[in-house]
């Protein structure tokens, strides 16, 4: 990471490992899943099996890793724009999306999903 990159972020980023649903909206919408790298207030890092395009629109509903807000963990439904796609190399693709909007998520209803 350069000096530029470090600099462009204005929130601090948390690691996280969990697994989270996405929906992916780029002309066709469609889920798939995907891992979680880092989180902050104002983006994420995830890795997708399927390329997306910068500029695509994804919705992902996750925890918050303690660290972000006070409190216990919280979900939230995001509402993303990707600013940044990695080839790694391997099967999956680095993807950096800035958070546009979000709200919390009722946490009975993903039990019971």
């Amino acid at each position: 990471m350069t000096k530029s990159q470090r600099e462009k972020r204005s929130s601090r980023r948390v690691k996280a490992k969990d697994k989270v649903a996405v929906k992916v909206g780029n002309g066709a919408v469609h889920h798939a899943q995907a891992q979680l790298r880092d989180v902050s207030l104002k983006g994420v890092y995830l890795y997708l099996q399927n390329r997306v395009a910068e500029g695509s629109t994804l919705e992902v509903v996750l925890p918050l890793p303690q660290g972000i807000l006070a409190g216990n963990e919280n979900w939230i439904r995001c509402k993303c724009r990707v600013v940044r796609v990695e080839n790694k190399g391997g099967p999956e693709f680095g993807v950096a999306a800035t958070i546009e909007e979000f709200e919390p998520v009722d946490t009975t209803k993903l039990k019971q999903a």
